[in-house]
């Protein structure tokens, strides 16, 4: 995913800068397998050659930052994504619980010992 930072702020002419940009990152990257797409927050450029892409993309003018990030395809794995984070988050919330009690516990254990 390309950042393109202040082309955003192009009113009138932000659609001639962005398929510039386009031919630009296309011509960087013509010899690799890219597929290159953009919206007016993001350019998206799809492959499997993550590094060699990221190599070329740092001698693309007008780029502000970029990301590796993956496509998922259907709702599913969206939903599926979200349940596994939510599931994580309560696991450990649920830990922490169980380690405050432990240590509580312990503490009463030492006061009642003496120790």
């Amino acid at each position: 995913m390309i950042k393109y930072g202040e082309l955003s702020t192009k009113k009138d002419n932000i659609n001639a800068f962005l398929k510039q940009l386009k031919k630009n990152v296309e011509f960087a990257l013509k010899d690799l397998d890219a597929i290159v797409s953009f919206d007016k927050g993001r350019m998206f450029v799809e492959t499997k050659e993550f590094d060699k892409v990221i190599d070329k993309l740092h001698y693309v003018a007008g780029i502000h930052e970029y990301n590796i990030v993956y496509k998922m395809d259907y709702d599913e794995d969206i939903d599926l994504l979200g349940r596994k984070i939510m599931a994580l988050v309560l696991l450990e919330l649920l830990l922490k619980e169980v380690i405050k009690s432990i240590l509580y516990n312990l503490w009463k254990l030492v006061e009642l010992l003496g120790l």
